[in-house]
């Protein structure tokens, strides 16, 4: 999903950090006879939720939202998925 692929992107290249579906919650708007395009344009925010938990060692809840448009732009749906994000423990 949008949201998943944001948090990947801003993982590359990082400590190595767990990524967890921690809730999905989905409100839909309008009936979808075709496909929907979902996006998600808190790429930012998540980016910074990700370097807090990097800096803080701590567990950090992002929740983002998703929006499925028909192909007209009309919005038929929102999907909000709680990311938890902790970096990895290190084995000794």
């Amino acid at each position: 999903m949008s949201t998943g692929l944001l948090a990947l992107v801003a993982l590359h290249g990082k400590p190595a950090v767990s990524m967890l579906v921690t809730n999905i919650e989905a409100e839909f708007i309008k009936k979808a006879n075709e496909r929907l395009l979902f996006t998600c344009d808190q790429g930012s925010e998540i980016e910074a939720t990700i370097r807090e938990a990097i800096e803080s060692g701590e567990a950090r809840i992002f929740r983002a939202m998703s929006v499925g448009r028909l192909p007209d732009g009309t919005e038929a749906a929102r999907v909000r998925v709680s990311w938890s994000f902790k970096m990895k423990s290190r084995a000794h």
